[in-house]
This record gives structure tokens, C-alpha cells and sequence, in this order.
């Protein structure tokens, strides 16, 4: 059995870590853990990374986990924080949801 998942992170300034709420540090973390999960699985899984805030951006594209995981990592540590002034601030789950298609 093969799974496609979009793993799909929210990016708007209403993530940034506080001192007693890493939110977006927390979700970066989750992510790389399920991707770590998947690949020690019997599961074949493609995973692909979108990250979201006034608009969405593909990080890493369907990628097949068998030797591919700490790139897949990477993307997931890639995704900034969106600065909620230039970076197309807001959060457009609609643009996220699509993405992830």
C-alpha cells in the first residue's frame, strides 16, 4: 500500500513561539517526527510539505521516504515564520488546502 500525504504547516505570525507556547517549533517538530514514523513503518509513503500563511508555498514536492528522509526534514525545517508584516501575512487555509491536493 502506498500513502501520498501533504504534511501542511501553518506559518502566520499567530504560530510564533513564546516562552510557554513554542507553537511553531512544536509543529516543525511533530512534522519531522510523523515523517520519521512513516519511514520506519512497513508503509511505503510519498510525503510532500506545504507550508501556509497569506498564501501557500510548496516546500518539498510527493517524495518517496525510503532514503529521502532527512530531506524531507529539511524542507520542514526550511519553512520560515511568516514576519505578519511583508510575507504575505494572514492565514489562508483555502491557498493550504489546495496546496495540499
Amino acid at each position: 500500500m502506498l500513502i501520498r500525504k501533504k504534511l501542511v504547516l501553518d506559518r502566520s505570525y499567530s504560530m510564533k513561539d513564546s516562552r510557554n507556547n513554542p507553537k511553531f517549533s512544536s509543529a516543525k517538530t511533530a512534522a519531522k517526527n510523523f515523517v520519521t514514523n512513516i519511514d520506519k513503518s512497513e508503509v511505503k509513503a510519498n510525503i510532500g510539505v506545504v507550508g501556509f500563511s497569506g498564501a501557500a508555498t510548496t516546500y518539498k514536492s510527493l517524495t518517496e521516504t525510503t532514503n529521502n528522509v532527512a530531506a524531507i526534514q529539511s524542507a520542514i525545517d526550511s519553512i520560515p515564520l511568516n514576519d505578519g508584516y511583508n510575507d504575505n501575512p494572514g492565514t489562508n487555509i483555502g491557498a493550504a488546502l489546495n496546496a495540499g491536493e
